[in-house]
């Protein structure tokens, strides 16, 4: 099935820009984030707080201790 869709895309984005527009608005709109929930199970909806949640987040994931990583490997 997947093979089927990606070959339709490729036949049809190659002469159709608005056929690859589409796909392309497509996928930007399911893979948007409209909330998400903090450490406080608080559920945020605004993009500045989203933003603000997931780049604290990550900061977090970045700035562990190399040792607790250590011990993964």
């Amino acid at each position: 099935m997947h093979r089927k869709s990606r070959v339709q895309c490729l036949k049809e984005g190659e002469c159709n820009t608005r056929f690859f527009h589409r796909s392309a608005m497509a996928n930007r709109a399911r893979n948007r984030i409209y909330s998400i929930k903090d450490e406080g199970d608080n559920l945020l909806n605004s993009q500045k707080e989203i933003e603000a949640i997931l780049v604290r987040h990550f900061w977090g994931i970045s700035h562990e201790a190399s040792l607790d990583r250590d011990q993964y490997i």
